[in-house]
Order: structure tokens, then sequence, then C-alpha cells
């Protein structure tokens, strides 16, 4: 495991970044590039070994070793990540656990605060899905033991928000699909 230092995965605002949609015109938009960063649940094996063909350097976001990805470099930022589940650790430079956790900058460097007395409210969040579908054992058990408690559950996509909402439809929770919708 590589120290912080050795990669700064801040992007500067002096450096040209683009998001795309490569869905639809995948073969189109990614050329010749210095550097591609992939963060995809759908990408597929074709997709990245094509990337790795025109590129010089690729990065991918993996956090739960989804394929064997053809790239320069691995990021695995879940807090329990482990490098020994990854079969072909030799031939990739893996980068994972705590120490490359994303956090939005509202998050980082918090001061401490005094704790109320009494909880009155609860944000729940397991991150941007839900693939090992926590959020409803969560629910199930929360409901019983803190009945006075209002809960706001962030599910991560608008699918999940909406079955929430029908089959687990309780007084003291709300749920919330995408934030940036």
């Amino acid at each position: 495991q590589k120290g912080e230092s050795e990669y700064n995965l801040n992007l500067s605002s002096k450096i040209k970044t683009t998001v795309i949609d490569w869905k639809e015109s995948f073969s189109k938009i990614i050329q010749a590039k210095d550097v591609v960063i992939i963060d995809s649940y759908l990408a597929q094996t074709e997709h990245f070994d094509h990337i790795a063909s025109i590129t010089k350097k690729s990065l991918v976001f993996d956090d739960y070793y989804r394929l064997k990805y053809n790239c320069r470099l691995i990021l695995n930022p879940n807090v329990s990540a482990e490098i020994e589940k990854y079969p072909y650790k030799s031939k990739k430079e893996l980068i994972a656990g705590s120490a490359y956790i994303i956090v939005r900058d509202a998050f980082q460097n918090l001061s401490h605060k005094e704790l109320a007395k009494e909880v009155k409210e609860v944000t729940i969040t397991v991150g941007g899905s839900d693939y090992r579908n926590l959020i409803p054992i969560f629910v199930a058990l929360l409901t019983e033991e803190y009945p006075s408690i209002y809960f706001h559950v962030l599910t991560g996509n608008s699918h999940l928000k909406h079955k929430m909402e029908r089959e687990y439809s309780r007084n003291n929770f709300k749920y919330y699909g995408l934030l940036n919708q």
C-alpha cells in the first residue's frame, strides 16, 4: 500500500478536466488522452481494455472487486478495503483503505462539537450505493428500538428511495434519493 503523499488525488483547478457520459459515444469520446479516470459500475472489461490500449495512464475506482481491470492504478476508497482480495495485485498498482476515503470538503476537518444529551434526528448513509442491502436491515432494527427519533435515510438513488417508501414507510423515516437532483 502506497503512502498518502505518493498519490495526491486532489485535482488542481489548473488541470483541464472533462466529465462525460461515455455511454452515448464511447469510442468517439475516449481517445489518446494522457489520463482517464473511470468511476462506473456500468463499464465492462472491454471498455477498460479499450481505454488501456489508447491512453498513457488510467485510474479506476473500484470499491468491491468487480472486475479484473486493465489499468495502471486501482483505487478502492472503502474504509475496509483489502488489497489481498485482488487476485492480480502484483500486476497493478493498488491503493486502498481508510487513507483514501473520499469525503466531501464539508465533512473534512470538522471541529469538535458538543453532542446533545437527547438524540432527536439521525442521518443514515452507506455511501454511494447500498450494494450490500443494509438500509432495509437498519430501518427494521431502528424502527423498533428508537421510535421517537426521526431518521433521514440517504439511499443513493431514486429507485431504492421509492422502494423504501413503498415497503418501509414509517412516520419517523424520510428517504432521499440522489441529492443533486
